[in-house]
C-alpha cells in the first residue's frame, strides 16, 4: 500500500517538472523570437558607418567614379525575392512565424505569405498566441 502511494506521488511529481521545463521552454522560445525579431529590425550596417565608409572610399581613392558604387546594399534586390517571414491561412483569423507548428497545418494552397508583421496586421489578421510574432 506504501509503494503504491509513493509511486503516485512521484508520478505527480514527475508530471510537475515537466510541466515547469514545459512552461520555461516556451518562456525561452518567445525571449528567442523577441531577440530575432529585433536583429532583422535593426540594419547590419548603421547608416552613419556607410557615409562615413561612403566618404572615405571616395576621398582616398583616384579610381573610383560616379559609375562605380562606393556603398553595398545588404537587403535583397527586390522585395519578392526576400523570404517570406509570416504565414497565414486564407481560411483563418491569425497570422504565425514561419517556424511556428501551426503553419503545419496550413494547406499551402490556403497560404498567404507576408514580408513584414505590418501587412498582416493591414490585411486583418490577429498574432498567433503560440508564436506570437
Amino acid at each position: 500500500m506504501i509503494n503504491w502511494i509513493l509511486s503516485i506521488i512521484c508520478v505527480v511529481l514527475l508530471v510537475m517538472i515537466v510541466h515547469r521545463l514545459l512552461g520555461a521552454m516556451h518562456l525561452f522560445y518567445n525571449l528567442q523570437t523577441a531577440l530575432n525579431d529585433r536583429e532583422l529590425a535593426e540594419p547590419l550596417i548603421p547608416t552613419d558607418a556607410m557615409l562615413e565608409t561612403s566618404s572615405l572610399l571616395s576621398s582616398h581613392s583616384t579610381e573610383l567614379t560616379s559609375d562605380h558604387p562606393t556603398t553595398i546594399s545588404l537587403a535583397p534586390a527586390d522585395e519578392d525575392d526576400a523570404k517570406p517571414l509570416y504565414i497565414a491561412s486564407r481560411r483563418g483569423t491569425r497570422f504565425h512565424r514561419e517556424d511556428c507548428s501551426s503553419v503545419k497545418r496550413i494547406q499551402e494552397a490556403n497560404r498567404q505569405y507576408f514580408h513584414r508583421r505590418d501587412e498582416a496586421v493591414e490585411s486583418g489578421y490577429e498574432p498567433c498566441n503560440i508564436c506570437n510574432p
